[in-house]
């Protein structure tokens, strides 16, 4: 999942202009989303990864109760088959 989220940078400080610079630093953190299914009251996971100024968001195809999520751990409270995943 992290390697087709690393594809949808456009770096601006290319490797062909710069080629001592061969990693780049992805900045990552996990947080819900404010939409809630009606069905089961839960919310999706979103990944979100940043570099260089651009950022993208993530679906996980994952979903928690909004009371179960702690945005200071960015993990669930209760689910914990959920925070091995990622």
């Amino acid at each position: 999942m992290i390697s087709t989220a690393v594809s949808l940078f456009k770096l601006k400080n290319a490797t062909q202009h710069d080629t001592k610079k061969i990693l780049v630093a992805i900045t990552t953190h996990f947080a819900i989303r404010k939409y809630v299914r009606k069905k089961d009251g839960k919310s999706p996971i979103l990944l979100h990864a940043s570099q260089s100024g651009v950022r993208a968001r993530i679906s996980l195809d994952l979903f928690v109760l909004e009371k179960d999520w702690s945005t200071k751990k960015e993990r669930c409270k209760q689910d914990h088959d959920i925070n091995l995943i990622f």
